[in-house]
């Protein structure tokens, strides 16, 4: 957990995308900081936080951690923004603290649980066993840098500082195959429908 800015500011609390860190937020923290009691959350199994390989995982188990976070930095409110999967623990976050969550940003985030943009061949075989976990040990900080960049709208303005995607590079080489699966495994993926299109008002 990192916190930047005036303790008496509003709480505002980033919460990273899979296999992310809360160095992902370094370049905006300047930024936010100046008005803002920023609070950044490592979600369990990333960055700096705890690696277990039992349970946990889960997106509102997650969220529940978050929480709990909040709770002993003695946060009465917080506008809470998620990136990526980080969207689905803020948004299970407002759901099971309504008192806790006054605002809701949502950066590259379905709007439901089960919004699913595909990841591609690769994407999909990172989540399956045995052929997951080889390219994951088979990963580079090129590869990771390649994915990474399209995590963000704008990379060429987000990723201009060496330093930053360095430290991002970084603590996502960091996470362990199974933080991983089991944390992006809890965010539901569809099966793509067979049922026929029918527009509004059809019969």
């Amino acid at each position: 957990m990192r916190q930047d800015g005036p303790r008496d500011a509003p709480a505002l609390v980033l919460i990273h995308g899979l296999a992310g860190s809360a160095r992902w937020w370094d370049p905006l923290v300047p930024r936010l900081a100046g008005s803002h009691r920023v609070i950044r959350v490592d979600l369990l199994g990333h960055g700096r936080s705890a690696k277990p390989t039992g349970g946990g995982y889960s997106v509102p188990e997650q969220a529940r951690r978050v929480g709990e976070v909040l709770d002993r930095l003695g946060v009465e409110e917080a506008v809470v923004v998620g990136h990526s999967t980080g969207g689905s623990v803020a948004t299970a976050l407002a759901e099971r603290r309504g008192d806790l969550v006054g605002g809701l940003v949502l950066i590259g985030s379905g709007p439901r649980l089960d919004a699913f943009a595909s990841d591609g061949g690769v994407g999909r075989l990172l989540f399956v066993p045995v052929a997951g976990q080889l390219l994951w040990r088979l990963r580079t900080d090129g590869i990771l840098r390649q994915g990474m960049s399209t995590a963000f709208s704008r990379p060429t303005r987000t990723w201009r500082s060496a330093r930053s995607p360095t430290a991002c590079v970084r603590s996502t080489s960091r996470c362990s195959w199974s933080s991983v699966r089991r944390t992006g495994g809890g965010v539901p993926r569809p099966q793509p429908s067979t049922a026929p299109f029918r527009a509004p008002g059809s019969s």
